[in-house]
């Protein structure tokens, strides 16, 4: 691998929970981009010469990680809103498959939570607002906002970047987001898990990530139906009749088998 340094870059090093921008830079290919001690480092497969330089992001990876960046606020913008100003960001990650986000919460999650989190989020998607994106010095951000801006973890800096989502969410961010919330398109709480006592961690899918999904459930579904034959719709009825004819039918085998091995000792 090479390292590229310029001068002024359009790709963004990892940091903050999202991943580095990959893309081509004149004829080398760009396959992560890292910030170190102030110094962004493009990390190639080729090296280059001194002197201006074309860049190209990949946008579609580009736009996945915004979807899922943007998908994190707006997800604990809503869980706070339906479950209480308890709820705190622990932690988050922001991939190119899926983000997560870690919330406080005094108690497991259920699913029926997570599709109240999730239908309060695509509604606030629907009605679209703008993402503003503002930089201000640390004491006016504190005197305007307050300590809930500092949910992703304290800035390093003086001046810091507020992403603010009309009154739904506000925090300190310097990431990459979109303008306007409704370019995210949808959004899906696939699954939670407890990653220790008093923090449940959300996944996420959104934007073309979240229409992959559901095509892939969609998939699962219609195999799993044409396998057993049957509707979609009597699939857990299926499911558990099986389970439990599986179940007899292994009780019925250990019996059988202790009786043969009965007669064989008997003679």
């Amino acid at each position: 691998q090479y390292q590229l340094v310029f001068n002024q870059t359009p790709f963004y090093p990892e940091g903050g929970g999202q991943l580095g921008d990959q893309g081509t830079l004149g004829g080398a290919s760009v396959a992560d981009t890292r910030l170190e001690n102030g110094v962004i480092f493009h990390l190639t497969d080729t090296a280059l010469t001194s002197g201006e330089v074309q860049g190209q992001v990949d946008w579609s990876r580009r736009r996945q990680l915004m979807d899922h960046h943007t998908a994190v606020h707006l997800v604990g913008g809503s869980a706070r809103a339906l479950l209480g100003p308890h709820i705190w960001q622990a932690g988050s990650n922001k991939g190119e498959r899926y983000a997560r986000i870690d919330l406080t919460h005094h108690s497991r999650l259920t699913r029926d939570d997570l599709d109240q989190i999730e239908d309060h989020t695509n509604q606030i998607i629907a009605a679209n607002p703008t993402v503003e994106k503002i930089v201000l010095q640390r004491a006016e951000a504190d005197a305007r906002f307050g300590f809930e801006l500092y949910q992703g973890g304290p800035p390093k800096h003086s001046e810091i970047r507020v992403i603010k989502i009309g009154d739904h969410d506000v925090q300190a961010c310097g990431g990459t987001h979109h303008d306007n919330v409704g370019e995210v398109g949808e959004l899906r709480i696939t699954r939670s898990s407890q990653v220790q006592d008093g923090v449940e961690r959300l996944q996420i899918v959104a934007g073309e990530t979240a229409r992959e999904y559901a095509r892939q459930q969609e998939r699962i579904l219609a195999e799993a139906s044409d396998t057993l034959g049957v509707q979609p719709q009597d699939l857990p009825k299926t499911v558990s009749r099986f389970f439990d004819e599986w179940k007899t039918q292994q009780k019925r085998i250990e019996i059988l088998e202790a009786e043969i091995v009965r007669l064989r000792t008997s003679g």
